[in-house]
């Protein structure tokens, strides 16, 4: 069932995208955090609603803040960014 809400965390309509992220259980958030994180930074084809819930799942998990980039893990100044804001 992972690879099934990984692939629809990661499609390319709103429709997947909304209906794998209702699928999503709390308890399982931490597995799909980056995927979430990209969906609550409007990087995808999400709908605002769809933002909205991935960051509200999130924040419930206590897994919603600044993610370093991948190219400079590390720096300070990269684990401050927030996103998206609060």
């Amino acid at each position: 069932m992972r690879s099934v809400i990984g692939a629809g965390l990661g499609a390319w309509s709103d429709h997947w995208i909304a209906h794998a992220l209702r699928w999503v259980r709390p308890d399982e958030a931490e597995l799909f955090t980056d995927q979430l994180h990209t969906i609550a930074a409007a990087h995808t084809a999400a709908s605002q609603r769809t933002q909205h819930a991935a960051k509200k799942l999130l924040k419930e998990r206590g897994l919603w803040g600044p993610l370093p980039c991948k190219e400079s893990r590390g720096r300070s100044e990269d684990r401050n960014r927030d996103w998206l804001g609060d």
